[in-house]
């Protein structure tokens, strides 16, 4: 086990740079700040946060039909949900993401293929998130991002478009190099190189779902009196996102925290502001995940995955260990 999967670690590591940044700033100030933040466009940022993880149910759903699944929506919606809730209790999306993949299956068989859509949701979403970091260079330049990062992010946007394209061609080049896991990588992505169509509806969500949530985090700025350029977090919060989602700490906290008040001050954001805005940006998120808790306990689509679940453990394994005579 590497010794940054480790879970202690890991909450040691959003302890210390919590406390770290709190004791770095004026408290009385970091609390005055939340307190007087406009509490009806908190809760105006947090049912958009809840509608924008609506769009990304739909999403997985639309990756999801290509390899056969065909369930409503509906079961979809309470999956990523309950996949929501595990994720309070893990160090990164993984738990969730394997959660949603075990109630998506109906069949034993099914399990690779739930995860594939699992992984192809995740990755439409990263891809897309590194384009719309990219807007955000394009506009601002390299005033928000070390010139290094931002002409990386640059790169690898570009390197995306253009590996889509000659992927095909790359896949059918039987003398490749590491065959098995080119082999791996032709199963993951063959059937929606098929689904061109699929791919970029999916996309086109991801993209309205980022620009989304960066604008509820400018509305959030706005209720705590904060003037931040809607293209200026354009081009900080995918890199601050794609940090977070690092297995280095506890559900990326702390280095959230941290990202949004080193980039936030060359806009004269100071830290106790910023720490306020990331604070707030945490909170919803976190609360997110409880409705899905109660999406976990009130949903009969998961009560039936359960029971379906359980009933397969115990024929597979009466199956793989009869009883004796």
């Amino acid at each position: 086990m590497s010794f940054f999967s480790s879970r202690w670690v890991q909450l040691s590591i959003s302890g210390g740079l919590l406390a770290l940044l709190l004791w770095s700033v004026d408290l009385q100030h970091l609390f005055r700040q939340l307190l007087t933040a406009r509490a009806d466009w908190v809760v105006v940022a947090f049912l958009g946060y809840v509608a924008g993880q609506v769009l990304s149910a739909y999403k997985w759903r639309l990756l999801a039909q290509p390899l056969g699944f065909r369930q409503p929506f509906r079961h979809f919606l309470v999956s990523y949900f309950a996949g929501m809730y595990l994720n309070l209790f893990s160090l990164s999306t993984l738990l969730g993401d394997m959660g949603r993949g075990l109630l998506l299956v109906t069949h034993r068989g099914e399990l690779g293929s739930a995860l594939q859509s699992v992984v192809a949701d995740r990755a439409s979403g990263a891809v897309m998130l590194l384009w719309v970091g990219t807007a955000g260079f394009l506009l601002y330049g390299s005033v928000a991002l070390p010139a290094g990062v931002s002409y990386g992010m640059l790169l690898l946007t570009l390197c995306t478009a253009i590996g889509w394209r000659i992927l095909p061609a790359v896949l059918r080049w039987h003398g490749l190099p590491l065959r098995r896991g080119w082999d791996w990588l032709s199963h993951l992505v063959m059937p929606y190189l098929q689904e061109g169509r699929v791919v970029r509806r999916a996309c086109a969500l991801a993209l309205v779902l980022h620009l989304s949530q960066i604008g509820l985090q400018a509305l959030l700025a706005h209720a705590l009196g904060l003037a931040i350029p809607f293209g200026y977090l354009l081009a900080i919060v995918p890199v601050i996102t794609l940090l977070s989602f690092l297995p280095l700490s506890f559900s990326g906290v702390g280095i959230r925290e941290g990202g949004y008040v080193l980039f936030l001050a060359p806009v004269g954001i100071g830290t106790e502001d910023a720490l306020a805005l990331s604070l707030l940006w945490t909170s919803i998120m976190f609360a997110a995940g409880v409705v899905g808790g109660i999406c976990l306990l009130v949903s009969p689509p998961i009560r039936t995955a359960l029971r379906s679940q359980n009933t397969r453990h115990w024929q597979y394994a009466e199956r793989d260990h009869p009883p004796g005579p």
